[in-house]
């Protein structure tokens, strides 16, 4: 008889895209041509073919860094006053190749149409400021941690294939 300790893969799975689908920014790890790391954070969307974007000045330094070294750590986590082991966090975060999106593309407009049903007016004012920079950040792979021991690897085009990592198989 199976354990019902442990849930069905499909039930992670669920459980894993509406932990990811309920975010609105995304804290960003980025880091300077030398490697200097800086952590910051930023609204996005998330398209369907799970990339996200992000609109950023380049008043920010996680700006500059991207189009210096267009390499990032994305992460979601659960709200710490929310309650439960800080140990424990459930979390998701990803590696991923960024590319700025060019502002006379097609992609461009959409992804700008996009933010602004997400986030309102405020887009529109921010698209005619010509310091900010659409990036889309591409996850390469990633892991979802939803407690102790119940760690995921996640990866796919999509990002869409999640898999137990067993410490044990660990070599």
């Amino acid at each position: 008889m199976k354990d019902r300790q442990q849930p069905t893969a499909e039930e992670i799975n669920r459980e894993f895209t509406a932990f990811r689908d309920q975010f609105r920014s995304v804290i960003l790890a980025t880091s300077d041509r030398d490697g200097t790391p800086e952590s910051s954070y930023a609204p996005c969307i998330r398209s369907d073919d799970g990339a996200y974007y992000v609109y950023l000045s380049e008043l920010a330094r996680h700006c500059a860094n991207l189009l210096a070294n267009p390499r990032a750590s994305l992460l979601f986590i659960h709200d710490e006053t929310q309650g439960g082991n800080p140990f424990a966090r459930q979390r998701l975060s990803y590696q991923a190749e960024a590319r700025e999106i060019a502002r006379d593309s097609e992609s461009w407009t959409q992804a700008m149409s996009r933010l602004q049903d997400e986030f309102g007016e405020i887009v529109s004012l921010l698209a005619g400021l010509g310091d900010f920079h659409l990036f889309r950040l591409q996850p390469v792979r990633g892991n979802y941690v939803r407690g102790f021991a119940k760690a995921y690897e996640i990866t796919g085009e999509a990002m869409d294939r999640i898999r137990h990592i067993d410490p044990s198989n660990r070599s």
